[in-house]
């Protein structure tokens, strides 16, 4: 308990910290070898000079099911159809910026961690 309650009291303190140094545009430069998608800008359709790396997975990704889906049913994601997959669709996130936008980032860390206010 009380290591849940330092990391909550520093998350508090530097929320806004830990969200800029997972800046796409930060972290490419200061740890290029950190991720493979670095390499050809490829992570998404979406625009990288706003996007924020913090929450590399989303946490609404459905990772229950075998064909993926999105918990908040964002209309920026979408079925991709194969007859290659074991299911035939699988859940395609590629143009969705929802997690990878700083206010998003710092709403789940404030869920995750019961912390108040704004930042």
């Amino acid at each position: 308990m009380i290591m849940e309650a330092e990391t909550k009291k520093w998350i508090e303190k530097h929320i806004d910290k830990v969200v800029d140094k997972f800046r796409y545009g930060k972290l490419k430069v200061s740890d290029p070898e950190w991720c493979p998608c670095f390499k050809n800008d490829k992570c998404h359709a979406i625009g990288l000079a706003d996007m924020n790396c913090f929450l590399c997975y989303c946490p609404h990704y459905e990772n229950d099911k075998e064909e993926g889906g999105c918990k908040i049913n964002n209309e920026k994601g979408g079925w991709h159809l194969s007859d290659k997959l074991t299911t035939g669709r699988i859940w395609d996130c590629s143009g969705c910026d929802w997690p990878h936008k700083e206010e998003n980032i710092k709403k789940v860390l404030r869920k995750v961690y019961s912390i108040d206010g704004e930042n």
